[in-house]
């Protein structure tokens, strides 16, 4: 994956891959709360360790369902904060890619700490987000005290 260092502080309002995850994340989040049981919905696309040879697809689409508003508000703030400056950096393509193999590390990690508990939310892929912003400042001033520490 190759990105470009860049001078220009101020990322655009909103970026291509930011968006379209963001609006998956609140559609689904808005079935959740809707139509269909929030506890079917995390039985069905949360990940757990007993159900990983019946739902492999729980790998990645625990990323996208929320356990309440305050969980859904802060993981999407923080990838709208975060991630546009990222993809800014980088392109949609990459940016897209690394926040899944983030998520796909979050996975990895809980499948390794924890036996148990049904694991959620995009707080993994958004952490990964926010350690690339961390690299790309270091890159850019050679120091982390720069703007993306104070945004």
């Amino acid at each position: 994956m190759s990105f470009t260092v860049t001078d220009d502080l101020e990322p655009p309002r909103m970026t291509p891959a930011v968006r379209w995850l963001i609006a998956m994340n609140v559609v689904v989040y808005f079935l959740q709360m809707t139509m269909i049981d929030r506890a079917d919905i995390q039985a069905g696309l949360g990940f757990h360790v007993r159900d990983l040879t019946e739902q492999p697809w729980t790998v990645l689409t625990y990323m996208f369902i929320h356990g309440d508003f305050l969980h859904i508000f802060f993981n999407m703030y923080s990838l709208w904060l975060f991630g546009r400056r990222v993809e800014h950096a980088w392109n949609p393509r990459s940016f897209t890619l690394y926040y899944v193999w983030c998520g796909l590390g979050a996975w990895l990690m809980h499948l390794m700490i924890t036996r148990d508990g049904t694991l959620i939310g995009a707080s993994g892929a958004v952490y990964g987000i926010m350690g690339a912003l961390l690299i790309l400042e270091y890159l850019r001033t050679g120091s982390l005290a720069g703007p993306a520490l104070t945004l």
